[in-house]
């Protein structure tokens, strides 16, 4: 957004230029999807999908926009793109991070694994395709097209962005932390006081995440809605947003990483049965090691939220 702080820019100012900059990165990818060429493009669409919605909900009281334009059919059209994107995820981390350490037998194994991925996708693709031919896309599209061209506001959009900044950012930063996501494993001594426990073995996370799986995907959901959000108003605040957002993007990328875990050993349970564990028992091992590793980097963040408890919201929303 090429927006200009020293010009006392408005809530229209800025809902404009997160209109325009998710719609441009939208119709960037968009003849790379089709082409099927490189999954990238799928991703960096999905991510544009998303942001405009973020801005549909966030940003929503400004602007009059039309009716087909609405977040639920744009999150429609994301969830469409997810599914080839997240059997691309499957079979980009399965490769990367656990088969060029498996024996042959479990090697074999994941290339029919990873063939029925394949499969899956060129249909994914092909659904793709006609979601983005189609006409209710394409009549978003041109509707967007039409008002950037001639956008229309409510009228608090008049009012300065530094006046409702923080009005638009504290209800999702909330619902972030209200959920109970936060607390999955942390224990409490007679005074209730939090104690982040440091020696989960295997097994303890393994059963932590299989029983809290719900709560810890909630969490990440509600982390990448307050990430794109805060991202829209970066240009409002000072270091200790950015620091704080930061945070908030390592809590996205590391219970995401745990969820990309758990998804590919739901998928390769679904394919192989419930005791595929004694048909794979190396990936096995690799995947509760990596998962136990990633429950290390997320009580790092546990210990910031909940013990240390350094983030002090008066200079997280301190306007420039």
């Amino acid at each position: 957004m090429n927006i200009d702080l020293n010009k006392n820019p408005t809530f229209a100012d800025f809902s404009y230029g997160a209109i325009a900059l998710s719609t441009k990165k939208i119709n960037k990818n968009e003849k790379g999807v089709i082409l099927g060429e490189d999954a990238e493009y799928v991703h960096q669409m999905r991510v544009g999908l998303r942001k405009l919605r973020s801005v549909l909900i966030g940003f929503s009281p400004a602007m009059k926009l039309p009716k087909i334009v609405e977040e639920k059919k744009i999150g429609k059209i994301a969830r469409i793109l997810g599914k080839k994107r997240d059997n691309d995820v499957l079979k980009e981390n399965l490769i990367k991070y656990y088969y060029h350490f498996l024996n042959e037998s479990e090697q074999k194994l994941c290339d029919q694994f990873i063939e029925h991925l394949d499969k899956q996708n060129k249909d994914s693709h092909q659904n793709i395709i006609n979601t983005l031919k189609g006409k209710e896309y394409q009549k978003i599209k041109s509707s967007l097209k039409k008002w950037l061209k001639e956008p229309q506001f409510n009228l608090i959009a008049h009012q300065p962005i530094e006046e409702v900044a923080n009005y638009l950012i504290m209800p999702q930063i909330s619902k972030m932390l209200l959920q109970s996501g936060w607390f999955v494993g942390v224990e409490r001594d007679d005074h209730q006081k939090i104690i982040i426990k440091e020696d989960y073995s295997l097994d303890e996370v393994k059963n932590l995440l299989k029983y809290h799986e719900e709560s810890i995907h909630d969490l990440r959901k509600e982390a990448k809605k307050t990430r794109y959000q805060m991202e829209l108003l970066s240009k409002c605040y000072g270091k200790s947003y950015d620091d704080y957002l930061q945070l908030i993007v390592q809590v996205q990328e590391i219970l995401g990483n745990i969820q990309d875990n758990s998804v590919l050993i739901n998928r390769i349970k679904n394919m192989f049965g419930k005791n595929w564990q004694k048909k794979m028992t190396n990936l096995d091992m690799l995947i509760n090691t990596n998962q136990r590793q990633e429950w290390l980097n997320w009580q790092k963040i546990q210990r910031l939220f909940l013990v240390e408890n350094t983030l002090k919201y008066d200079e997280l929303l301190t306007l420039k």
